[in-house]
């Protein structure tokens, strides 16, 4: 009898733990995401200041001997303004996949970045605004039109709403 209940708290330790390892692999899993996303993010900002300086050389060089060959440095620095166009709109998407990960939001007005269950910023105090997730389980064309919410408080129609007037006027 005694040898069924150590059994017993045994296997139930053993299932813990393996509930608790599954978690904090989770958790590492996004940490180490994050850290790559990061470092994509880096890399991509110093290919921009890079750019910049290119810009900053082209500028000097111009003013110092004159315009002897101002339109190929022109079309250079529109070139080096396109590829610093680029360079920011893949930092910006990166951005993004880091809020995903680690459940955030951006502030529309002060551009803060909020836990994604906030209603207020915790910077300027603005009502946060949610947009439909791309991957939203629920494809439904018959919600209700902000008032239906999925679980991660974003809203299956697609509708953007503030999050601090249609939390309270939800049903469910």
């Amino acid at each position: 009898m005694v040898g069924v209940i150590c059994l017993g708290i045994f296997e139930d330790f053993f299932v813990k733990a393996k509930s608790a390892f599954e978690i904090v692999g989770a958790k590492a899993g996004r940490f180490i995401d994050v850290s790559k996303l990061k470092i994509d993010i880096a890399d991509l900002e110093n290919k921009k200041r890079s750019e910049f300086e290119k810009i900053g050389r082209l500028f000097y060089q111009q003013n110092k001997k004159g315009c002897e060959k101002c339109d190929k440095d022109e079309d250079l620095i529109g070139a080096s303004f396109a590829r610093i166009e680029n360079l920011e709109a893949r930092i910006s998407k990166i951005y993004e996949e880091v809020d995903l990960i680690k459940n955030k939001i951006v502030c529309n007005s002060c551009n803060s970045r909020n836990d994604k269950k906030s209603s207020y910023c915790s910077k300027c105090g603005e009502g946060l605004s949610v947009t439909r997730d791309e991957n939203c389980s629920n494809k439904d064309s018959s919600c209700d039109k902000g008032q239906k919410k999925c679980k991660d408080r974003e809203f299956s129609c697609g509708n953007s709403k503030s999050v601090g007037n249609s939390l309270e006027d939800s049903n469910n």
